[in-house]
């Protein structure tokens, strides 16, 4: 295994792994900030339109915090689930008052044992291919070190 191989193969087992930890991560932070500091607010559907990729559907909606303009945002949720949800129907929202574009929908966000989960499974991706990748680039240099008679 040559050494550029070995590097792009650690980036992909590796690092790419680590930065989407580090997003997941992020995400859960500010789940937590918005659970404790967030402002509560009733926003409203503005339409729920059908992916056509899957069996989800989008849903658009807006809300006015007081600290400043609207804030129009979608999240996706099964078709089942949208289906009861009609334009100018309520949606619960909490967000920071300082940022109102970090928000939250009511009961939704990036739980403790999803956190533990996800965090268990990338790391032990990382270091089973990490340690793969190191292993097979210093065995193939071993036997390249070794002369054949």
């Amino acid at each position: 295994m040559s050494l550029p191989l070995l590097v792009i193969l650690l980036f992909g087992f590796v690092v790419i792994p680590l930065l989407i930890l580090k997003s997941l991560l992020k995400h859960r932070t500010l789940t937590l900030q918005v659970r404790q500091r967030g402002l509560h607010t009733r926003g409203k559907v503005l339409r729920v339109r059908d992916d056509f990729k899957g069996n989800s559907s989008r849903v658009d909606y807006v809300f006015s915090p007081p600290e400043g303009p609207e804030i129009h945002d979608s999240f996706h949720d099964s078709r089942q689930a949208a289906a009861t949800r009609t334009p100018g129907s309520p949606i619960d929202i909490a967000y920071l008052p300082e940022a109102p574009r970090h928000h939250l929908r009511e009961n939704v966000g990036f739980e403790r044992p999803q956190v533990i989960l996800v965090t268990l499974l990338f790391l032990l991706f990382a270091s089973c291919g990490g340690i793969g990748v190191v292993g097979n680039y210093l065995q193939s240099a071993r036997q390249a070190e070794t002369p054949r008679p």
